[in-house]
């Protein structure tokens, strides 16, 4: 393969560590946003591969006057510290070097027409695209539950996390819980189970966690539930799965409200979305519906109890 170096910047005067430097990006875009796109990645050390057509390269070459060099100033603007390779997408012997250079990038981008890319044999099924150095020829078995979508959902979750703990990006949490209903069956397997899990210690174990936040992860969660049930029932890949799920957040929901660690509007809303999900409407598991009846009639037992005791009128209308 012959690469053609681009315009460099004389930058990195001390030679310093570079943060993307391990990082190699493979470049298939062109005009604009991608290429501006990839220059940043390259600004910050990243090895940027620019993959162009044989018939003129990419079009911004020709955006002038001004010129420098025979060269557009255009072009230069969005493409320096870069490495160019003309690739012709129309024969095998170039979607063969696309898949080589794929099998090396860690990052791929393109601003083709939607199945542009699917069309010529480079797509993102035909690449074996997961993330990064992760293919999915490697993942074996677990192929259909790792997948490109969960690792993102986790990546988010451990870089944004830390700043949730100190007030700083509260509506995450209530994001990563709401989009549970986005995965496949298989592959939302990993996420409900950490969203489960993590749960507990949003809702009653932090004490840094804002009372709004807490709530509305709670309506979140069980509103991702209601949706997947119907549009993506976990049931038809695992069987008891669904039945944990809903019964943990029933625990969750329940020891927040003896603990008063949520408001009677979120854990009514979040009940209300449990009771109304396919798993318990309509699911052919006798453990769900007979659970949520001996809960409704436990709960209401119990409220009534608390209701006479405290003589509040806010407490009858909540227990009825």
């Amino acid at each position: 393969m012959i690469y053609r170096q681009m315009f460099n910047l004389p930058t990195n005067h001390i030679d310093m560590p570079e943060a993307l430097s391990d990082i190699t990006v493979l470049d298939c875009s062109q005009i604009l946003a991608g290429p501006f796109c990839s220059m940043l990645l390259s600004d910050m050390g990243a090895n940027v591969i620019k993959v162009e057509k044989p018939s003129g390269g990419d079009d911004t070459r020709r955006f002038g006057p001004p010129f420098i060099n025979d060269e557009s100033a255009a072009f230069l603007a969005m493409n320096r510290n870069k490495r160019s390779i003309v690739i012709d997408f129309k024969n095998n012997h170039g979607v063969e070097i696309m898949k080589t250079l794929a099998k090396k990038s860690t990052v791929i981008i393109e601003n083709y027409r939607t199945g542009g890319m699917d069309k010529v044999g480079v797509g993102y099924e035909d690449l074996n695209l997961v993330l990064g150095p992760l293919r999915a020829d490697n993942l074996g078995d677990l192929e259909g539950v790792l997948n490109l979508q969960v690792i993102l959902w986790i990546t988010v979750l451990i870089a944004y996390f830390p700043a949730t703990l100190k007030r700083r990006i509260p509506y995450m949490p209530i994001g990563l819980a709401g989009s549970l209903f986005l995965f496949t069956p298989e592959s939302s397997i990993i996420p409900w189970i950490i969203a489960t899990l993590m749960l507990p210690y949003l809702v009653i174990i932090s004490k840094v966690t804002r009372r709004w936040v807490a709530d509305w992860s709670i309506i979140a969660i069980s509103g991702a539930f209601l949706i997947q049930s119907y549009q993506n029932p976990i049931a038809s890949e695992y069987d008891f799965f669904e039945e944990i799920i809903l019964l943990a957040i029933l625990v969750i929901v329940e020891y927040s409200r003896r603990n008063e660690r949520l408001s009677d509007f979120s854990i009514n809303t979040a009940i209300s979305g449990l009771f109304l999900s396919k798993a318990v409407l309509f699911g052919t598991s006798w453990l769900i519906p007979w659970a949520v009846v001996f809960y409704i009639l436990i709960t209401a037992y119990l409220q009534q109890q608390d209701a006479v005791k405290s003589g509040e009128e806010s407490k009858f209308v909540t227990a009825s």
